[in-house]
């Protein structure tokens, strides 16, 4: 919200496409996250910009990806339920 994507994301099928597909990083392999990162940066929108910064400033560069990569294990949440 702070970045002004929630009426994007809800107007917009690429946006979600690319938010999406964001979120499924943790799901890839630990070697592929990277190039698929900047894959996905470079063919996104610009206005989208902000959101990838936010992300590899954080999340690439902040926490090592191996805390948050899950491609190997077999339970993926926290959620006993799931």
């Amino acid at each position: 919200q702070k970045l002004g994507l929630t009426t994007a994301y809800r107007d917009s099928e690429s946006t979600r496409i690319v938010c999406r597909k964001l979120m499924a990083l943790p799901l890839l392999q630990l070697n592929d996250i990277e190039l698929a990162f900047e894959d996905l940066k470079d063919d996104s929108p610009v206005t989208l910009r902000d959101l990838f910064n936010y992300f590899e400033n954080f999340w690439m560069t902040d926490i090592p990806l191996h805390l948050w990569n899950v491609s190997d294990l077999q339970i993926r949440t926290n959620n006993n339920c799931e």
